[in-house]
């Protein structure tokens, strides 16, 4: 793969001992091109950034991941949403909500490498 992966990164911080951009920083085919901390500045960031790919916390304040994917996914349907959440209860939220993958606690960097290029 030669084209870099555009990543949205939306969380609220507390999801993981390592971070997302941590994480991520591993695959040098992915250009994290924004973080966010809730829901508006995500919807903000994804029409500015464009992303091929929000990786979206479920516990997001102001509108939180189920709502900001719904909104993602209505306003921007090729741009791929991996949700994740610290309970697995959130997996057929996320799918009602149009996410294209869902990620429980205790995830790591080649779980979300594997949601984004499925």
């Amino acid at each position: 793969m030669n084209e870099q992966i555009r990543v949205l990164i939306a969380e609220n911080g507390n999801h993981s001992p390592q971070s997302l951009p941590t994480m991520l920083a591993a695959w040098p085919v992915v250009s994290i091109v924004g973080e966010a901390g809730d829901g508006e500045d995500t919807l903000r960031l994804v029409e500015q950034q464009q992303p091929h790919v929000v990786v979206i916390s479920a516990e997001l304040p102001v509108l939180d991941g189920i709502q900001t994917t719904q909104i993602i996914k209505a306003l921007w349907p090729s741009t791929r949403v991996i949700l994740f959440a610290r309970q697995p209860g959130y997996r057929s939220l996320a799918r009602e909500a149009g996410a294209d993958a869902f990620l429980s606690e205790g995830f790591c960097g080649d779980d979300v490498m594997r949601a984004m290029i499925q």
